[in-house]
Order: C-alpha cells, then structure tokens, then sequence
C-alpha cells in the first residue's frame, strides 16, 4: 500500500475482522520494475504518456465535471469544457494533448489543454478541451478525457489571431490524426 506501509500479512490480518479472504499475486513486471501507481504516475508527471499507456495497458484517462470558465475559447470561434478533475487525477505536465473524450456513449476527438494559458495568466482553468463535432450543453456533467500524445508546449500568443491560429492548427492535427467523431 501506501508508501509500502503495509504487506498481504497486514491485508490478511484486517480482512479477516471483515469476513474478507485475501489471496497474494506476484507483482506484474514491465522492464525488470514492478508496475505500480507511483511509477505510472511518476511517467505521466513527466509528460511520458507512451510508457504510462504501455504499463495501464490503455491511454491515461482522466475524469472531470464540467464547469463554466473565462469563455475566451468561445470568444475565439472554439468552445471549450472546463473541467475540474477529480481529486486524485494525475495530471500531465502543462501543455496542448490530443486525445478523445467520451460522452454517454460517444468518443469524440479533442484538443486538449493543461495548465494555466500563459495569455491568460489570471485563468483558473487547469483543464479545457475542445470536442471535435460535439454539439450541446456540458455543463454540470461528468465526462472522461482519454490522451493520446502531446502535441505542444503551452506558449505566450501576442494577439487573439495568432492564438486563435495556433488552436485552429491543434485541431486540425487531432482531427487529421484521430478522425471524425467515433460511435
């Protein structure tokens, strides 16, 4: 467990006050390591999205609700959800992601964006993401972001036009690398 604060002796102990049997497994191996939380955590940390993936055995998801930002993608042609990740979500460094997010049930491709916009250094907003071919009211809902890879840096745009620039062509790369909307 935690900070390897316990062993299966310690589980065994408490599971058996619970009625609950505890059976031992060998550590799943990858690279002569154990696979383990911190170690997936520590490679998404570093932006190593391919090797975290490679160790969950799928893309590195985050879930989040959907809340109401600054409204400057909007203001720039490109609407965004803002969400608030969920408390222990393992963030990846700051930067521009492809990736899909998922709705009901319906994967969509997204750019997705993390860490405060340094054109907007009083932004609140840890994680938006724009859903290629959603139509409709996020608001208030729960939805899960998948990423893919890294696309850019986040980076300090002098004018509106050269930053609505720089989204149209994240777009446009999610859109020619992940495709239209996926049932």
């Amino acid at each position: 467990g935690r900070y390897a604060e316990g062993d299966v002796a310690t589980l065994r102990e408490l599971g058996a006050t619970r009625d609950l049997i505890v059976a031992d497994r060998a550590l799943i191996m990858a690279d002569g390591r154990p696979i383990t939380s911190t170690r997936i955590r520590t490679l998404v940390a570093s932006g190593d999205l391919v090797a975290a993936s490679r160790l969950l055995g799928r893309t590195h998801r985050i879930s989040g609700t959907v809340q109401r930002g600054r409204g400057a993608g909007a203001s720039l042609g490109f609407r965004t959800a803002n969400l608030r990740p969920s408390e222990h979500a393992a963030l990846p460094p700051a930067g521009v992601y492809a990736g899909f997010a998922h709705v009901d049930d319906r994967s969509y491709p997204t750019g997705i964006s993390v860490g405060i916009p340094p054109t907007f250094p009083n932004a609140h907003d840890l994680l938006e993401a724009h859903l290629i071919g959603y139509e409709g009211d996020l608001y208030g809902r729960e939805i899960l972001l998948e990423f893919v890879e890294r696309i850019r840096d986040q980076r300090k745009f002098a004018t509106d036009a050269e930053l609505s620039q720089a989204v149209e062509s994240d777009i446009d790369y999610v859109s020619r690398t992940l495709g239209g909307e996926v049932a």
